[in-house]
């Protein structure tokens, strides 16, 4: 009897083969979060940034800033264009909060954008957009393939990569094999997503 690819294997699955993608999504928020972190503390007068790098622990500190907070989208629309279901708006900080950041009558935004490492900042989440649409191109491609494949030994035979990950390294004990003859996948090609997916974990 053949044993059938369930939805929820299919989500784990997918988890599997997208988590090198998103590594790089959160590898480049936590840049982000750096240089966000830095500017915080550059505008710091001199006095103040002394005693918080001795003293950090008297400090009321922010914790989170969401990247709109410091970009202006009415000068810069092109830079927050994001999927739906994109989950990392987020910037992880370490800074006073209780400083007046925004001093004579200057903009945190304003500010930021004459921030030396502002063009840095903008070159990430450019590179962060890119990998959410990336994400999402795969992520469909990947359930489009998935949906077509309705057996474990389809899967082995038809897309190794993702059954070398889930039956192979998450569930060792599934030894059962049903020999099946593939049909022709009706969605998407089958070869060009498997290519993607060895360019992606080649890198770790």
């Amino acid at each position: 009897m053949a044993i059938k690819l369930t939805d929820s294997r299919r989500e784990e699955i997918k988890r599997l083969l997208l988590k090198p993608l998103k590594k790089d999504i959160e590898d480049t928020v936590k840049e982000m979060s750096g240089i966000v972190e830095d500017f915080f503390l550059y505008l710091l007068p001199d006095d103040v940034r002394k005693v918080w790098d001795k003293y950090p622990s008297v400090f009321s500190k922010t914790g989170s800033v969401m990247m709109k907070e410091v970009i202006d989208s009415n000068k810069y629309p092109e830079l927050y264009q994001f999927s739906k279901d994109f989950n990392q708006a987020w910037l992880s900080v370490n800074a006073p909060s209780f400083f007046d950041y925004e001093g004579k009558g200057v903009s945190l935004k304003e500010q930021f954008m004459q921030y030396p490492y502002f063009q840095k900042y903008r070159e990430k989440l450019e590179d962060l957009m890119w990998l959410d649409k990336k994400y999402v191109k795969l992520k469909n491609k990947i359930s489009c393939v998935l949906e077509n494949v309705p057996t474990v030994a389809r899967l082995k035979e038809e897309f190794p990569e993702a059954y070398n990950l889930y039956f192979v390294e998450v569930v060792k004990d599934n030894r059962k094999e049903v020999k099946e003859r593939p049909k022709e996948n009706q969605c998407t090609n089958t070869e060009e997503l498997r290519a993607e997916l060895s360019a992606l974990f080649k890198k770790d």
